[in-house]
C-alpha cells in the first residue's frame, strides 16, 4: 500500500498510507456520539483549503453536520494551520474560543 501511494501522491501519499502506532493501541469504542440536535453544540472547525493530508471537503462536510457548528478557513496550503502556522486571522479566533467558549458569530475566512 505504501509503494502504491507513494507512486499515486509523491509528497504525502505513502506517509498516510503507512502504518502507525496508533494501530497498535488497545480500544474499546464506545457507542458512536449523534451528531443531531444539540449533542455536538459549539463545535469550531478549523482547516485549511489546501491542507496536503486531509481533504478539506472533509471539514465542511463535518460543518454542515452539526448544527450550530463554526468552520474558520484558511486560504493555504498547511496542515493543523492552528497555532503554529502563525495566520492571526486563524490564532485569535480560535484563542478567543479557547477563552471564552463562545464561537465566532459567522464562518471566518483568512488570507
Amino acid at each position: 500500500m505504501v509503494a502504491t501511494e507513494s507512486a499515486r501522491l509523491p509528497f504525502l501519499g505513502g506517509e498516510q498510507a503507512n502504518i502507525t502506532p496508533c494501530a497498535f493501541w488497545p480500544f474499546q469504542p464506545g457507542p458512536p456520539v449523534s451528531l443531531t440536535g444539540d449533542h455536538a453544540h459549539g463545535v469550531l472547525i478549523v482547516d485549511s483549503d489546501g491542507d496536503p493530508a486531509t481533504p478539506y471537503s472533509g471539514s465542511q462536510l463535518i460543518h454542515s453536520d452539526v448544527p450550530g457548528s463554526r468552520l474558520i478557513t484558511l486560504h493555504a496550503s498547511v496542515h493543523v494551520p492552528y497555532p503554529s502556522y502563525g495566520n492571526a486571522c486563524v490564532n485569535d479566533a480560535v484563542n478567543s474560543y479557547l477563552a471564552t467558549g463562545q464561537l465566532p458569530a459567522t464562518d471566518l475566512t483568512c488570507s
